[in-house]
């Protein structure tokens, strides 16, 4: 939308409304200016920053086509096209043909029976090794037991346990 501005020579304006992801410089681009043209003409102290809605004016009437946007490139894979045999000369030495594609054959995996490992007969015992700063409590709830059951099962009188120790849970 233009808009007379008042000076010596009557030259007409457009408005851009900042919008998200653009910078001055691609809206100078955009309206073919120069960044400092339009951070002077705005009053804009530091071009790098523009707020989101923004008002720019923009002088001169021209408004430069928005860029093109080109698709991107695709690569595809074309395959050599086939020439024809030339006519074999009887005179000239055959020659060995060098292959053009190589086929490997890889070994068909097999299939290797699972032998289902035993399990011990018997009840199975669970084994702690005390950290820093851990407590029987802790180490009881971790487990779902108490403290007094983890002390009779290792033999303990006292609460007291130590870093590395081994403690066997009920």
């Amino acid at each position: 939308m233009p808009v007379a501005t008042s000076s010596a020579q009557a030259q007409e304006e457009s408005i851009h409304i900042v919008k998200p992801g653009e910078s001055l410089s691609t809206i100078a681009a955009r309206y073919g200016a120069s960044v400092y043209t339009l951070a002077r003409y705005n009053n804009i102290a530091n071009v790098n920053y523009l707020r989101v809605g923004q008002v720019i004016r923009i002088p001169g009437a021209s408004v430069a086509p928005a860029q093109p946007v080109y698709p991107t490139p695709t690569r595809e894979y074309v395959p050599p096209t086939a020439t024809p045999m030339a006519p074999v000369d009887p005179s000239e030495p055959t020659r060995t043909p060098v292959p053009t594609s190589i086929t490997v054959d890889y070994p068909t995996p097999t299939l290797t029976p699972v032998i289902p490992t035993p399990t011990p007969k018997g009840p199975m015992i669970r084994t702690h090794i005390v950290m820093s700063f851990e407590t029987l409590t802790g180490i009881a709830y971790l487990y779902g037991t108490t403290p007094s059951l983890i002390k009779a099962r290792n033999g303990l009188t006292s609460d007291r346990i130590y870093r590395g120790q081994r403690l066997i849970i009920p």
